[in-house]
């Protein structure tokens, strides 16, 4: 009798734990955090954060995420992110605010924005900050090394240099919605009718890094040697 009460213990607490984990793999580990929260849960350091997990942080708020390999984020205030899983490494969709990112040789990561990608051009360890100005406007800026942006429904990529930048513009308009209307998409750089309701349009390339003096910079200084023994394992610089 006890016996089958064992095991029938056993069943329900096997049952009760979730399996998730062992099937979602593992994306970043937080480090110093402030007004910050996962599905409403508040981020701590050491958490482990997991495929598909929303990353909020508050008005007056900062996150850091590490990936490990020397790759990591810096999530600004107001700044939502979903993690996702990439083959060739690790990706995030930023969904308002904004994010400065390290991307490594050894671990990529990929920054993507409606149907945008923005990666290391070369392979090579990169530094890039992506900000909303508005809730239409984005500008992103290579802060180290070289990024390539590339947007899907046109096929079209810019190459950013270390301290340039590239403003964008989200279109979603409805194609459908005249000729008049798919005229000046085409004159902004849109591509055909048929396109998805979420584009990011290439506007203009701004040489040099001014634009990080109008406030989409954040606090990259957390990158710098002066903070490495703020961050916790496995938070590693090369």
């Amino acid at each position: 009798m006890f016996a089958r009460q064992l095991l029938a213990s056993a069943l329900v607490a096997l049952i009760a734990t979730p399996a998730w984990p062992a099937t979602n793999p593992a994306m970043a580990t937080a480090g110093p955090s402030q007004e910050a929260s996962v599905h409403g849960v508040v981020l701590t350091s050491g958490a482990t954060l997991f495929n598909g997990d929303y990353v909020q942080v508050g008005a007056h708020g900062d996150a850091a995420l590490s990936f490990g390999r020397g790759s990591m984020a810096r999530l600004g205030e107001e700044t939502t992110l979903q993690l996702v899983k990439n083959n060739n490494g690790i990706a995030f969709e930023l969904l308002r605010g904004r994010v400065a990112f390290r991307t490594s040789e050894q671990l990529p990561v990929e920054a993507r924005l409606a149907d945008a990608s923005l990666r290391s051009a070369d392979g090579l360890a990169a530094i890039g900050v992506v900000g909303f100005r508005t809730p239409k406007l984005v500008v992103v800026t290579a802060q180290k090394g070289h990024l390539l942006l590339s947007t899907a429904h046109d096929s079209r990529s810019v190459s950013l240099k270390e301290g340039e930048s590239v403003e964008m513009r989200l279109d979603t308009a409805d194609p459908d919605q005249g000729q008049d209307r798919d005229h000046d998409r085409r004159a902004a750089g849109a591509s055909a009718p048929g396109l998805s309701h979420r584009q990011w349009v290439t506007v203009a390339v701004i040489l040099g890094a001014a634009t990080l003096a109008v406030g989409l910079a954040i606090a990259l200084g957390a990158f710098g040697a002066s903070n490495k023994q703020d961050l916790i394992s496995p938070f590693k610089f090369p």
